[in-house]
């Protein structure tokens, strides 16, 4: 894999993009494609010099998406949390209702 410029700078528009829609399923598969990046390039230091301005700004967006990724989490843990408070309440009713039918 060539890493240039115009490689850093497209996979950091697409990242900005995922996050922007929230499309995570991409973001997984986008991640991975990242990694292996950041593996070819850790081999060549001069390449990673030449690129440090890209390489700076698609760490930028990457901890952008690990930040949106930690909220959505939250927010899916208060909502489920809500969910099983919810169907607690409800299976509480039951039993009233089953104890005094």
């Amino acid at each position: 894999m060539e890493i240039n410029s115009a490689l850093l700078r497209s996979v950091n528009q697409k990242l900005q993009s995922i996050c922007k829609n929230k499309e995570w399923k991409e973001l997984r598969s986008l991640d991975l494609k990242i990694r292996q990046i950041l593996t070819v390039i850790n081999e060549q230091p001069r390449a990673a010099q030449r690129l440090k301005h890209d390489l700076i700004a698609l760490k930028e967006s990457h901890s952008q998406a690990i930040a949106l990724c930690d909220e959505e989490k939250q927010r899916i843990g208060r909502v489920l949390a809500s969910l099983h408070n919810q169907r607690e309440g409800a299976s509480e009713y039951s039993q009233v209702e089953r104890a005094s039918a």
